[in-house]
């Protein structure tokens, strides 16, 4: 009897045993990166190959055969089933940002900064019935508005790629907030130079022309940097300086986050 009731006991505390040990077979293995949208959406066309690690971190697989071509995954893997499957390409040229691809995120916003495209070249044929042909291209002429876009994506890039020379040159020539010129563009240099890295993001971006020379800018600006981040609503005056549209004044509306 007391055999029996031992032999039980030791069954019992078997089975209790087995129970805890957890199945080998459902191992989770995760490979690459973890990859958030809202990192893809802060991107922008032109940043360069740092500003690009300070947001998405480093890629999965980089190509010692085609080095200009990052690729960020995401797998995880639970016994032979891919619980996630997640990829994105981005394509630098001249270690600049060109292109990203993705048929798990949304990447139209990069998309959409893209130059325009050149109209279809226009063929005129002089003369009925001769082989004198005249071709002439025509291009599309960008409007205003697209100028003055351009001027701002301009004053990001040059601010993300921390170029003292072409921040400044993005105002007019006689901008200050107060204090000489020659005492703001030092101030900013300072501002732009002292991080590590810098990447601007700029997102709803409206354009009203106030007359032929003057217009406003209002977008939602994202500062990133390795020391501070912030989001904020921004007003700019643009004025029109020669061929090129100047900054004239610019104002925080309102801190977004």
């Amino acid at each position: 009897m007391l055999k029996r009731s031992l032999l039980l006991i030791n069954l019992t505390l078997l089975s209790t045993s087995c129970a805890l040990i957890p199945d080998a077979h459902r191992i989770e293995i995760t490979q690459g990166n973890i990859i958030e949208q809202e990192s893809i959406d802060k991107l922008s066309l032109g940043m360069t190959e740092e500003q690009v690690k300070f947001l998405m971190g480093s890629p999965a697989i980089q190509d010692i055969f085609h080095p200009n071509r990052w690729d960020y995954i995401h797998y995880v893997d639970r016994q032979r089933r891919a619980l996630v499957n997640q990829q994105l390409t981005l394509v630098f040229k001249d270690g600049l940002l060109e292109q990203a691809k993705s048929k798990d995120f949304d990447v139209s916003k990069l998309a959409s900064q893209t130059a325009p495209v050149t109209a279809p070249a226009v063929v005129a044929i002089s003369g009925l019935g001769t082989a004198t042909e005249t071709v002439t291209e025509t291009t599309t002429e960008p409007s205003i508005e697209d100028n003055i876009k351009s001027a701002v994506q301009n004053w990001a890039a040059a601010w993300s790629q921390q170029n003292v020379d072409a921040y400044v040159a993005s105002y007019v020539d006689n901008y200050n907030t107060g204090s000489s010129h020659r005492a703001w563009a030092a101030q900013r240099k300072t501002k732009l130079t002292r991080p590590k890295s810098i990447a601007i993001g700029l997102e709803d971006l409206e354009v009203t022309t106030l007359d032929e020379t003057t217009a406003r800018a209002e977008f939602k600006q994202d500062y990133r940097s390795n020391t501070y981040q912030d989001q904020v609503l921004k007003q700019m005056t643009l004025t029109k300086q020669g061929d090129s549209w100047k900054i004239s004044a610019e104002k925080t509306l309102k801190k977004l986050k």
